[in-house]
Protein backbone atom coordinates (compact mmCIF):
# COMPACT_ATOMS: atom_id res chain seq x y z
CA UNK A 1 0.00 0.00 0.00
CA UNK A 2 1.24 3.41 -1.01
CA UNK A 3 2.12 6.01 1.64
CA UNK A 4 1.62 8.89 -0.50
CA UNK A 5 -1.91 10.78 -1.49
CA UNK A 6 -3.53 9.41 -4.43
CA UNK A 7 -3.29 12.96 -5.60
CA UNK A 8 -1.66 16.29 -4.34
CA UNK A 9 -3.33 18.52 -1.86
CA UNK A 10 -4.62 21.61 -3.63
CA UNK A 11 -3.70 25.39 -2.45
CA UNK A 12 -7.32 25.74 -2.54
CA UNK A 13 -7.44 22.91 0.09
CA UNK A 14 -5.06 24.40 2.49
CA UNK A 15 -6.62 27.69 2.29
CA UNK A 16 -10.16 26.59 2.79
CA UNK A 17 -8.39 24.38 5.88
CA UNK A 18 -6.71 27.64 6.91
CA UNK A 19 -9.84 29.66 6.72
CA UNK A 20 -12.15 26.76 7.73
CA UNK A 21 -10.68 25.18 10.21
CA UNK A 22 -11.62 21.75 8.12
CA UNK A 23 -11.55 20.73 4.46
CA UNK A 24 -13.42 17.52 2.68
CA UNK A 25 -10.20 15.84 1.02
CA UNK A 26 -12.02 13.31 -1.47
CA UNK A 27 -9.68 10.57 -3.33
CA UNK A 28 -6.69 11.07 -1.71
CA UNK A 29 -6.61 7.80 0.57
CA UNK A 30 -6.44 4.33 -1.60
CA UNK A 31 -9.44 2.13 -0.72
CA UNK A 32 -7.13 -0.70 -0.04
CA UNK A 33 -6.35 1.63 3.56
CA UNK A 34 -9.84 1.99 3.91
CA UNK A 35 -10.08 -1.49 3.64
CA UNK A 36 -7.32 -2.90 6.20
CA UNK A 37 -8.92 -0.41 8.83
CA UNK A 38 -12.27 -1.95 8.60
CA UNK A 39 -10.39 -5.55 9.53
CA UNK A 40 -9.25 -3.66 12.13
CA UNK A 41 -12.54 -2.75 13.39
CA UNK A 42 -13.38 -6.04 13.22
CA UNK A 43 -10.69 -6.88 15.46
CA UNK A 44 -11.41 -3.93 17.73
CA UNK A 45 -15.24 -5.28 18.38
CA UNK A 46 -14.42 -8.81 18.83
CA UNK A 47 -12.05 -7.73 21.72
CA UNK A 48 -12.24 -4.58 23.22
CA UNK A 49 -9.44 -2.66 24.62
CA UNK A 50 -8.31 -0.29 27.76
CA UNK A 51 -9.60 2.46 26.46
CA UNK A 52 -13.11 1.46 24.94
CA UNK A 53 -16.26 2.67 25.82
CA UNK A 54 -19.75 1.47 24.99
CA UNK A 55 -22.14 4.18 24.50
CA UNK A 56 -25.57 2.99 24.10
CA UNK A 57 -27.35 1.42 26.75
CA UNK A 58 -28.74 -2.01 27.20
CA UNK A 59 -31.99 -1.52 25.46
CA UNK A 60 -30.97 1.51 22.69
CA UNK A 61 -31.76 1.16 19.27
CA UNK A 62 -28.45 0.36 17.65
CA UNK A 63 -24.90 0.32 18.99
CA UNK A 64 -22.85 2.65 19.92
CA UNK A 65 -18.63 2.25 20.56
CA UNK A 66 -16.04 4.17 20.70
CA UNK A 67 -12.29 3.38 21.63
CA UNK A 68 -8.66 4.75 21.54
CA UNK A 69 -5.43 4.29 21.05
CA UNK A 70 -6.09 1.52 19.44
CA UNK A 71 -2.68 1.55 17.01
CA UNK A 72 -1.40 0.35 20.31
CA UNK A 73 -2.17 -3.06 20.29
CA UNK A 74 -4.09 -3.69 16.75
CA UNK A 75 -1.48 -3.84 13.61
CA UNK A 76 -4.28 -2.51 10.77
CA UNK A 77 -4.26 0.74 13.02
CA UNK A 78 -0.67 0.43 12.96
CA UNK A 79 0.26 0.35 9.98
CA UNK A 80 -2.57 3.19 8.81
CA UNK A 81 -0.98 5.68 12.06
CA UNK A 82 3.10 4.60 10.43
CA UNK A 83 2.82 4.13 7.32
CA UNK A 84 -0.59 5.38 5.68
CA UNK A 85 -0.72 9.07 3.56
CA UNK A 86 -2.37 10.45 6.77
CA UNK A 87 1.15 12.36 8.07
CA UNK A 88 2.15 13.73 4.49
CA UNK A 89 -1.70 15.22 4.31
CA UNK A 90 -1.42 16.25 7.46
CA UNK A 91 1.84 18.33 6.89
CA UNK A 92 0.67 20.05 3.26
CA UNK A 93 -2.41 21.53 5.33
CA UNK A 94 -0.56 22.83 8.43
CA UNK A 95 2.28 23.43 5.91
CA UNK A 96 4.66 21.54 8.04
CA UNK A 97 7.81 20.07 7.57
CA UNK A 98 7.23 17.29 10.12
CA UNK A 99 4.69 15.83 11.85
CA UNK A 100 4.06 13.74 14.99
CA UNK A 101 1.00 11.52 15.49
CA UNK A 102 -0.64 11.56 18.80
CA UNK A 103 -3.47 9.33 19.21
CA UNK A 104 -6.26 7.70 16.94
CA UNK A 105 -10.18 6.89 17.74
CA UNK A 106 -12.76 4.77 15.93
CA UNK A 107 -16.28 4.93 16.34
CA UNK A 108 -18.98 2.57 15.57
CA UNK A 109 -22.18 3.32 15.28
CA UNK A 110 -25.18 1.22 13.93
CA UNK A 111 -28.02 2.65 11.92
CA UNK A 112 -30.75 4.11 13.46
CA UNK A 113 -28.83 3.92 16.77
CA UNK A 114 -30.72 6.71 18.91
CA UNK A 115 -27.93 8.13 21.16
CA UNK A 116 -26.57 11.16 19.65
CA UNK A 117 -22.67 11.78 19.32
CA UNK A 118 -22.03 14.55 21.61
CA UNK A 119 -20.83 18.29 19.81
CA UNK A 120 -17.75 18.91 21.36
CA UNK A 121 -14.39 20.33 21.13
CA UNK A 122 -11.51 17.98 20.73
CA UNK A 123 -7.97 20.58 21.82
CA UNK A 124 -9.39 21.21 24.69
CA UNK A 125 -8.79 17.78 26.63
CA UNK A 126 -5.47 16.98 24.48
CA UNK A 127 -2.16 17.48 26.42
CA UNK A 128 -0.71 19.83 22.84
CA UNK A 129 -1.64 23.41 22.22
CA UNK A 130 -0.94 25.25 18.81
CA UNK A 131 -2.79 25.73 15.88
CA UNK A 132 -1.55 23.07 13.56
CA UNK A 133 -3.52 20.36 14.96
CA UNK A 134 -4.95 18.12 12.19
CA UNK A 135 -8.12 15.50 13.34
CA UNK A 136 -8.53 13.16 9.93
CA UNK A 137 -11.75 11.50 9.77
CA UNK A 138 -12.00 8.53 7.39
CA UNK A 139 -15.71 6.98 7.28
CA UNK A 140 -15.37 3.17 6.84
CA UNK A 141 -19.04 2.95 5.37
CA UNK A 142 -20.84 5.02 3.52
CA UNK A 143 -22.20 7.92 5.12
CA UNK A 144 -24.80 10.41 4.34
CA UNK A 145 -24.83 14.15 4.76
CA UNK A 146 -27.09 13.99 7.24
CA UNK A 147 -25.13 11.47 9.25
CA UNK A 148 -21.30 12.67 8.80
CA UNK A 149 -18.71 14.28 10.83
CA UNK A 150 -19.41 18.50 11.27
CA UNK A 151 -17.36 21.24 11.38
CA UNK A 152 -17.78 24.11 13.00
CA UNK A 153 -15.96 27.06 11.48
CA UNK A 154 -14.71 29.67 13.31
CA UNK A 155 -16.50 33.36 13.81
Amino acid sequence: MDSSPLRPITEAEVAAYETDGGVCLRGVVDTSWLTRLADGAEQALHDYGPHHYIQSAAGDAGFFYTEYFLWRRLAPFREFAMHSPGGEIAARLTQSAQVHFFMDGLFVKEPKTARPSAWHQDQVYYPIDGRKVVIMWFPLDPVSADTALRVVTPP
